[in-house]
C-alpha cells in the first residue's frame, strides 16, 4: 500500500512537471483529465477515472458541460470532483462570452467558423441562439437542448432570449448528431415559428444553420 502511494505521488509529480514544461497541448485527453483531477482527488490514482469519464462522455467538452450528478455516476467521482469539473465548464463559458464581445458574424462562413471553433456536435441535439447587434457583433449565445419540435413549443424561451434593446438580429444554429444536414419538416416549421416571433419583436432572423460533425446547411440564402 505504501509503495502504491509513492507510485501515485511520483506520477502526479511527473504530470505537473510535464504541464509546466510543455503545457496541456502535449497531453492526450485522458492525461488532461488525469492531471486536472489531481487537484480535486487527493492521494488516489486518477488514470482509471479519467478513462471512465471519456468512455461515458466521449470528450472533454462533454465532461465539462455535464451536470455534477451525471459526473458522480462515475466510480471515484465524488461531490468535490464533480463540482470542480463542472466549475471548469462554467469558467470556460465565461471566458468564451468575453471573447464573444469582439466576434463579428457577417455571413454564413463567419457563423460556421465561430461554431466549429467554440462548440462540438455532441450526442444530443442542441440549439444555439446567436444574438447580434445592429453592426453584426455577437452579443450573447444561448444554448438549449432538444429537438426542433421542443424549441417550437418553447416559444417563451426563444422570445425571452431575443428581447433586448441592443439585439437587432439573431442566427439559429442547431445540430443533427449522426444525421444528415438536410432540414426536416419539423426544422422548417420551427424556422417559420421563430421568424414570426422575431418579426413581432422587431428582430431579424438572419439564418437557421444545421450542423453535423462534418457538414452544415443554411436554410437562408447562404447555402
Amino acid at each position: 500500500m505504501e509503495n502504491n502511494k509513492i507510485s501515485h505521488a511520483g506520477h502526479r509529480k511527473r504530470l505537473k512537471e510535464k504541464a509546466r514544461k510543455y503545457g496541456l497541448q502535449s497531453f492526450a485527453d485522458h492525461e488532461v483529465l488525469e492531471y486536472l483531477l489531481t487537484y480535486a482527488i487527493p492521494r488516489k490514482n486518477t488514470n482509471d477515472i479519467a478513462h471512465a469519464l471519456l468512455d461515458k462522455f466521449d470528450n472533454i467538452l462533454n465532461i465539462l458541460n455535464a451536470k455534477p450528478h451525471e459526473l458522480e455516476c462515475i466510480k471515484g467521482i465524488g461531490h468535490e470532483a464533480s463540482l470542480f469539473l463542472s466549475s471548469l465548464g462554467q469558467l470556460y463559458d465565461l471566458v468564451r462570452e468575453d471573447k464573444d464581445n469582439c466576434v463579428m458574424l457577417k455571413c454564413v462562413g463567419d457563423c460556421v467558423a465561430y461554431f466549429r471553433r467554440h462548440y462540438q456536435v455532441t450526442y444530443t441535439e442542441n440549439f444555439y441562439i446567436l444574438c447580434l447587434n445592429s453592426t453584426g457583433r455577437l452579443i450573447k449565445t444561448e444554448i438549449i437542448s432538444g429537438t426542433c419540435t421542443d424549441l417550437a413549443i418553447s416559444k417563451q424561451f426563444f422570445s425571452k432570449t431575443i428581447v433586448n434593446e441592443d439585439i437587432g438580429s439573431c442566427i439559429i444554429i442547431h445540430t443533427h448528431p449522426n444525421g444528415k444536414v438536410e432540414p426536416s419538416a419539423e426544422d422548417i416549421t420551427a424556422t417559420e415559428i421563430m421568424m414570426n416571433i422575431c418579426a413581432l419583436l422587431g428582430v431579424v432572423l438572419q439564418d437557421h444553420i444545421i450542423f453535423n460533425e462534418k457538414e452544415h446547411k443554411s436554410l437562408g440564402n447562404g447555402g
